[in-house]
């Protein structure tokens, strides 16, 4: 993951550099997640599914909050830099809603 948050990092987000990349087990709301000042991005577990584009999204989403650790206009502009971010944002709305289904465990 580390390797792929670089490369993703070097093409779309210069200067953007992950101290680490994981997956994690204890996020059920949200896809990732990201420390702006220890550099610490974890993923959902729930994304080791999704296809490689999607995953990427996510990885561009959280490395740009290394930049910009909020929401804001500068931090989208990074952010939608990636060429499928928004069509990734529309998968994973229905990927989630498919995850939280009735009957489903």
């Amino acid at each position: 993951l580390l390797a792929r948050a670089l490369s993703l990092s070097e093409r779309y987000l210069v200067g953007a550099r992950p101290a680490s990349v994981r997956w994690v087990t204890n996020q059920t709301t949200r896809w990732g997640s990201c420390s702006y000042y220890s550099g610490h991005i974890r993923l959902s577990h729930r994304l080791r599914v999704v296809p490689d584009w999607v995953l990427d999204s996510v990885l561009v989403h959280e490395l740009a909050h290394l930049t910009h650790p909020d929401h804001s206009p500068a931090f989208h502009r990074l952010a939608d830099a990636y060429p499928r971010h928004k069509e990734a944002g529309v998968f994973l709305a229905g990927y989630g809603l498919g995850l939280s289904a009735p009957g489903r465990s």
